[in-house]
């Protein structure tokens, strides 16, 4: 994989939580998709010092939506406690492994010792048509594996979104690397270029063309 198309890239958040975005024509008017977030928002808060831009948050997990109602929040983020997915609807959520880790998955996981939790899920569509969105200037997918189907819906539908700032789970091991790959060739066909791909080879920025 290599850089498909130049553009500043300009990273956002901490070492952690952060993620690089091309800061051409965001602004106060900028709406900002931000789907998985945990316990870390350093991102979406440094997008609102930096360009004023409202920052939509999703997740699930109920230690995320805990910690979030804890925090002292500037009037631009905005939380929402759904799974973004391919469907609207309910689907069980599944714990990880480790039980000091926050992220959950809706990708089955056999783990008798923990019981999945049952949460709402929405397509990114039909998030736009509820909060009256028809553009999308960032969205960012961090969503433990269902970046696939999601991104996949997302070009179906046809959405304006100006960028795409996905971290690339691999969730399926015995594929490899060519889920990812067929992702990003998925990408390419609908116009949508790489700016930037972090050392580890998980991130990867796209601009639209």
């Amino acid at each position: 994989m290599e850089i498909q198309v130049e553009c500043e890239a300009d990273h956002h958040g901490s070492e952690y939580g952060g993620h690089t975005i091309c800061p051409r024509g965001l602004s106060s008017n900028a709406v900002v998709y931000s789907a998985g977030v945990g316990d870390d928002i350093s991102f979406d808060l440094s997008l609102i010092q930096n360009y004023a831009a409202k920052v939509y948050a999703f997740d699930p997990t109920p230690q995320s939506f805990e910690w979030i109602s804890t925090q002292r929040l500037p009037a631009e983020f905005h939380f929402y406690n759904w799974a973004i997915s391919d469907r609207d609807g309910v689907a069980k959520l599944f714990p990880p492994r480790n039980r000091k880790h926050i992220s959950h998955t809706l990708l089955p996981r056999n783990r008798p010792d923990r019981r999945p939790l049952e949460v709402k899920t929405r397509r990114v569509e039909t998030v736009m048509k509820e909060l009256g969105h028809d553009q999308v200037d960032v969205l960012k997918l961090d969503i433990e594996g269902s970046e696939y189907v999601v991104i996949a819906d997302i070009l179906s539908s046809n959405l304006r979104i100006e960028q795409m700032i996905v971290e690339f789970h691999n969730p399926v091991p015995q594929l490899g690397r060519s889920a990812t790959k067929a992702a990003i060739q998925m990408l390419n066909q609908h116009g949508y270029r790489t700016f930037h791909i972090s050392d580890s080879g998980k991130d990867y920025s796209f601009l639209r063309q």
